[in-house]
């Protein structure tokens, strides 16, 4: 295992059922090979804490004395993970990348990994754009995305920000030593004193990109693929979602971001049908499974032939 760079998720008990997810994928994927995992424990019991331990998951829990000011804003974990996450190099210290990685978002293959540490490395941060093919923003994202950047940075640097392609922090690698740490921290801050809510911090890391002319290095959609925004496709053939059109390459990590996190989606297949299926690593297994058993019956369907030589 690698102790250069290191994962980072949390969860609190009503998220135990995601972190599983995600903490599995991370697992299964060997991305522990790559880096260490850790998670921020916002509520969890002894029975869930012992059981991440024993697969060799990093469980700190945060220290609540440190946001205090924010009690009245922290009715949530969700709401307490968007400050304990800056402050992660505190709790697992002497990594050299931090990656966060959100509860709701799991690994259908390590390729993200490898390529967030070197993006860190090389400029600091890496982060995808929300860019990805189909992807299609309903009115309520709009409001959210556009209606904050303005109450943020006013009429015209608020404008400013809303035409450029928008970021997802769901997975966000930061160099140790990149200041985009406390710039970062800074405007989450003067953003919380204007709008007297935690869920911005997204909105400050745009700010600091641009504002603060930090550099960062872009990934591809696919390796933060925000389901949401475009329904993936089945490849029954390899087992994976993947991004629609042409080229359909297989997405490293789906994102159910957004309060509809096990809804069902009617996903194309590459064969030209289509599968109601939720977008969970349990909803791939269905299909995975769901593909063996078909394969099995038209094997014994099929009719055997005399073979003469």
């Amino acid at each position: 295992m690698s102790q250069h760079a290191i994962v980072v998720t949390a969860s609190d008990q009503a998220f135990v059922p995601f972190v599983e997810e995600a903490l599995e994928s991370l697992l299964q994927t060997r991305c522990s090979e790559i880096a260490a995992i850790g998670l921020l424990d916002l509520g969890l019991d002894a029975e869930q804490k012992s059981k991440f331990e024993n697969r060799g998951v990093r469980v700190v829990k945060p220290d609540a004395s440190v946001t205090a000011h924010l009690a009245p804003l922290i009715n949530t974990g969700q709401a307490f993970a968007c400050v304990a996450r800056l402050d992660v190099r505190d709790y697992f210290p002497g990594f050299e990348v931090y990656v966060w990685f959100d509860a709701d978002a799991w690994v259908q293959s390590p390729e993200f990994l490898g390529a967030f540490i070197a993006g860190a490395r090389a400029r600091g941060a890496a982060v995808a754009r929300e860019n990805g093919v189909g992807y299609r923003f309903s009115n309520i994202e709009r409001r959210w995305w556009y209606g904050n950047m303005l109450a943020l940075y006013g009429r015209f640097l608020g404008t400013y920000l809303c035409i450029r392609s928008s970021i997802n922090i769901g997975v966000l690698a930061i160099d140790a030593t990149a200041p985009h740490w406390l710039l970062w921290k800074k405007r989450v801050w003067e953003a919380v004193e204007r709008v007297k809510r935690l869920d911005i911090e997204q909105h400050a890391f745009f700010a600091t990109f641009y504002f603060d002319h930090l550099d960062v290095q872009f990934m591809p959609a696919r390796f933060n693929w925000i389901c949401t925004l475009s329904t993936p496709v089945w490849d029954a053939d390899r087992g994976l979602f993947c991004v629609p059109g042409k080229r359909q390459d297989p997405i490293s990590v789906l994102h159910l971001a957004g309060p509809a996190k096990t809804r069902e989606y009617n996903v194309a297949t590459r064969a030209g049908a289509t599968v109601k299926t939720q977008l969970t690593l349990a909803g791939a297994r269905r299909l995975r499974s769901r593909g063996s058993m078909a394969a099995s019956s038209e094997s014994a369907n099929t009719p055997a032939f005399d073979v003469k030589i």
